[in-house]
C-alpha cells in the first residue's frame, strides 16, 4: 500500500499547495477530508489572496415569498492575440438555489467585497442629484459598469452607453460605447438597455427589459439572445456580476452565521 504523503505534509506546505488552487477546487477539496475543512476555513489560510473570476448572478421570482438565485462562473480571455479569433461567452454553473424571504417584495441585490447581499428595496433612500449626460432629453436606464455610472438608452440603431468616470463629477460624463442595432428581429428605439459586463476584447452582455439577456460581438457587430440561460431566467430579472470569495461572514465581524 502506498505512503499518503499529504498526511505527513507540514501544514505550512498543504497550505502552500491549497492557495493555488482555483475557488472551484477549493470548494471540492473542502469535502476530501476534515483536516483540509478546517484548514482551508481557518484564519490562517490566505483567504483574500486566492484569485477567482468573476460570477454572474440572476435573481428572478419564483413565488410571491420566494427568489430564485442563479449562478454561473463567466469566463474572460486575458487577451485575443489573433484578430481572427473571437470571444464566446463561456460559463459554468456554480448553484441554484431558491431563497425564502416572507414578504411579497422582489428581492434585490448588491455586491460588496466579494459578498452577493440580497435585500428587499427599502421605501426611505437617500438620493443625490446630479445632471444626466449632455445629450439632450432620452429616456434611458441607470446601472454600474466596471464600477462606474452609466446612462444607456437606444436612438436610431444604436444602444448609446454613457460612463461617468468621476463619480458625482458631471463633466466626466463620457460616450463609452455605441453599438448597432442594425439587422435585429425588434424595433430597438427606446427600449430599456442594462449593460452588465464588457469583456477585453470589446463583447458586452446587456440586459432587455429585465427580462433576458442579450450579448453584443465587438467583432461581428450583431447582438444575440443569451439562449444558454434561458432555464434560469423566468420572467423579471436582476443580472449582476460580483467576485466570488472565501471570506465569510465571519471575517467580517457577523456574528450567528451558520457555514455550509
Amino acid at each position: 500500500m502506498g505512503l499518503d504523503f499529504f498526511s505527513y505534509l507540514p501544514s505550512e506546505l498543504t497550505t502552500e499547495i491549497l492557495s493555488r488552487l482555483s475557488i472551484r477546487s477549493l470548494a471540492i477539496s473542502k469535502s476530501v477530508c476534515k483536516p483540509w475543512l478546517n484548514l482551508i476555513d481557518s484564519d490562517d489560510f490566505p483567504k483574500s489572496e486566492i484569485k477567482t473570476p468573476p460570477a454572474l448572478a440572476l435573481l428572478t421570482p419564483k413565488e410571491r415569498d420566494s427568489t430564485r438565485c442563479t449562478i454561473f462562473e463567466i469566463e474572460d480571455e486575458d487577451e485575443v492575440d489573433d484578430a481572427e479569433k473571437s470571444h464566446d461567452l463561456h460559463y459554468i454553473p456554480l448553484t441554484d438555489l431558491v431563497i425564502p424571504h416572507g414578504n411579497r417584495a422582489f428581492i434585490d441585490a448588491i455586491t460588496a467585497r466579494g459578498l452577493l447581499l440580497l435585500y428587499s428595496p427599502l421605501p426611505k433612500e437617500c438620493f443625490r442629484i446630479f445632471s444626466a449626460p449632455p445629450m439632450g432629453y432620452r429616456d434611458g436606464d441607470l446601472s454600474v459598469l466596471r464600477d462606474c455610472l452609466c446612462y444607456s438608452y437606444t436612438r436610431d440603431n444604436e444602444i448609446v452607453i454613457w460612463m461617468m468616470k468621476e463619480y458625482g463629477v458631471e463633466g466626466s460624463w463620457t460616450v463609452e460605447f455605441k453599438l448597432s442595432t442594425v439587422g435585429c428581429d425588434d424595433g430597438w428605439d427606446d427600449i430599456s438597455i442594462d449593460p452588465i459586463r464588457h469583456f477585453k476584447d470589446g463583447d458586452v452582455l446587456m440586459s432587455l427589459y429585465r427580462y433576458q439577456l442579450i450579448y453584443y460581438s465587438n467583432k461581428a457587430r450583431t447582438i444575440q439572445e443569451v439562449g444558454m440561460f434561458k432555464d434560469a431566467v423566468a420572467g423579471y430579472l436582476t443580472a449582476l456580476i460580483f467576485t466570488p470569495t472565501l471570506l465569510s461572514l465571519k471575517n467580517f465581524g457577523f456574528e450567528n452565521v451558520i457555514s455550509f
